[in-house]
């Protein structure tokens, strides 16, 4: 017996463990009589609640021995049942781990709390359902309590159930209103859950107690994509029977049939076409899954859309066919599939780019060579009017070139600039590809269709490079169009003065003239250009050749009331007294024309 009330606060405190190893000794008999004279004399029962070490209190110790009378004892004697441990553990908690199904239901009925977590945040009911322990999680339950608080996981306790497989539990949280559709903190419902696992009973049995099929995880997936995505057959035929959207898209709306497509997963293919999904859904790159099953070298998988009603020349948003892809993938073994499969070498895509444009495109030489042999069109031409040899060159690809040569690719045929494949050759700069075309047997003398052959375009387009190459190569320099120009004609009428020079140094005719008279003088007068006049007259050009209508240079220009080129021409040396078919002089078509200052020029000279 202790003299004080302070004797025996420090003796309990030190010996709480002692004291606690006494009372199980009680329990274990447990003596009425023992126990109320504990209650009366020696041990003060305001200690009752007192925390050992671990934080424990007596009732943590009883609970732990699963004496059920003891609780009942401890409670009704003061003991708290909501104090927690170090551990975090309410006496709840010990209680359902150790599976105490009499003392869970005591301390339930004394208000112990179902929404407190221990160190992993788990509530008494997710232990319950941890340690499938349906009796306790059925106490539990009934208070309806706690149902959907997540652990540290993130898992409420009917997450948890799902996970372990445990189907009553599952069952029985859902018939106390735990939410079927509830997401953890990956955003998982219970159903994805079950399909993760593959756990076919239990996504049975969360559709028949009402789990939504169409609500998307942090990752955006369907439980239908999980189920796709991992070839889970059962279960994703359970889903799809169910109600799943079989055409249900994700972000890049790509379809279920599409996704497993690039997957190139066969047997869920498989399984989709037999539960009718749409062949032709496009994807947000306007690609149909028939597009997307080219990625890959799987005949077979190509074979089964195609047996199952694909098109092989279905179009995309773009208006491209498989094929299409198939080039931009370089796949020559899917090129030539398809091909065997009737696909249309002739259509074009939105740039107006047929198949072969874009195989010379990827420079793709063996797709380009399968394609002519199959019959496509080598000279098509696309929105810039480029035919695959344009694009050749462009790519500076003498390879594909000498096999578009060799497969008599016309060479006359202009892209949107006018430039033929030579001129577009010439102009970039791609030497052995401009030799390979000159070299062939239409490369230079060939013509289009209005008879320019390439000089001619050459010097309409001011190619400088171009024009002198091709003098080096002995071009013919008198070569007529359909309008009879040779091409210094044609250099002299655009003002080109450098190429002009460059003919003439070559060995053109000086004396050309055209269809109606016009000497390269009168063309030049036309046009007002007095370097270039000097130019020719440097050269030789003969200031009195007279046009169709009888006209000199020297009359034309006063005509036209060139002033400075009436100038040039009599400083030249022209002849003022020439008279044109009609008698008129220059001075008096000067005086004809009212023009005062050509009328004193003329005066001038004439004097």
């Amino acid at each position: 017996m202790w003299k004080s009330r302070y004797i025996v606060s420090n003796w309990f405190k030190m010996n709480l463990s002692r004291v606690y190893f006494v009372l199980v000794i009680l329990i274990v008999s447990f003596n009425d009589n023992v126990v109320s004279g504990i209650n009366g004399g020696d041990l003060n029962i305001n200690y009752i609640n007192a925390q050992n070490e671990n934080g424990s209190t007596l009732l943590h110790g009883a609970v732990n021995q699963c004496d059920a009378n003891m609780v009942r004892w401890l409670i009704v004697n003061g003991a708290m049942v909501n104090i927690q441990n170090s551990a975090h553990d309410l006496p709840l908690h010990i209680a359902v781990r150790i599976d105490c199904v009499e003392a869970v239901k005591i301390l339930v009925e004394n208000d112990a709390l179902l929404s407190v977590g221990d160190e992993n945040m788990n509530t008494p009911l997710h232990l319950a359902v941890i340690g499938n322990n349906e009796n306790v999680a059925q106490v539990l339950v009934a208070k309806r309590s706690g149902m959907d608080i997540k652990n540290k996981a993130g898992n409420a306790p009917i997450h948890t159930a799902v996970l372990f497989g445990f189907l009553n539990i599952t069952v029985l949280l859902s018939e106390h209103n735990a939410s079927l559709n509830l997401q953890n903190k990956d955003l998982n419902t219970p159903l994805h859950l079950a399909v993760m696992k593959n756990d076919y009973e239990m996504v049975k049995i969360l559709i028949h107690m009402g789990a939504r099929l169409n609500i998307r995880n942090g990752l955006n997936q369907l439980p239908i994509d999980i189920a796709l995505e991992r070839s889970y057959l059962g279960v994703s035929a359970l889903l799809l029977d169910c109600g799943t959207d079989i055409n249900a898209k994700d972000k890049d709306s790509n379809t279920l049939l599409h996704a497993s497509v690039i997957r190139n997963n066969y047997i869920v293919v498989k399984l989709l076409l037999s539960k009718k999904a749409d062949l032709n859904i496009p994807n947000n790159e306007g690609l149909l899954p028939i597009h997307s099953a080219t990625f890959d070298n799987n005949e077979e998988m190509l074979q089964l859309l195609l047996d199952n009603g694909a098109n092989v020349n279905s179009e995309s948003t773009r208006y491209e066919t498989p094929i299409f892809t198939a080039i931009r993938k370089r796949n020559w073994k899917i090129v030539n599939f398809l091909i065997s499969k009737k696909a249309d070498l002739l259509v074009k895509g939105a740039d107006g780019n047929a198949p072969i444009h874009i195989s010379v495109l990827n420079e793709e030489l063996s797709i380009t060579q399968l394609l002519i042999t199959e019959g496509a069109d080598i000279n098509v031409s696309n929105l810039k009017n480029e035919t695959p040899l344009h694009v050749a060159i462009r790519r500076n690809n003498a390879a594909i070139v000498k096999l578009l040569l060799d497969s008599n690719a016309n060479l006359m045929m202009e892209n949107s600039q006018g430039e033929t494949p030579l001129l577009l050759a010439l102009r970039t700069n791609c030497i052995e590809i401009a030799r390979l075309i000159m070299d062939s047997a239409k490369g230079i003398n060939g013509t289009d269709s209005d008879g320019n052959n390439i000089l001619h375009l050459a010097v309409a387009k001011n190619y400088i490079e171009a024009v002198k190459m091709l003098l080096d190569e002995k071009v013919d320099l008198e070569a007529k169009n359909h309008d009879e120009d040779v091409p210094l004609l044609i250099a002299v009428a655009k003002g080109y003065q450098v190429i002009a020079q460059l003919l003439i140094g070559a060995g053109a005719n000086k004396s050309v003239t055209k269809q109606n008279g016009d000497s390269l003088l009168h063309l030049v007068v036309h046009n007002g250009d007095t370097k270039m006049i000097k130019m020719l007259i440097e050269n030789g050009a003969d200031l009195e050749t007279k046009n169709g209508i009888g006209d000199s240079a020297l009359i034309l220009a006063v005509w036209l009331g060139h002033i400075e080129v009436t100038t040039q021409l009599i400083v030249s040396g022209a002849n003022v007294n020439v008279k044109n078919r009609d008698g008129n002089t220059p001075l008096l078509l000067a005086v004809i024309k009212n023009d005062a200052k050509l009328v004193k020029l003329l005066l001038e000279k004439k004097g």
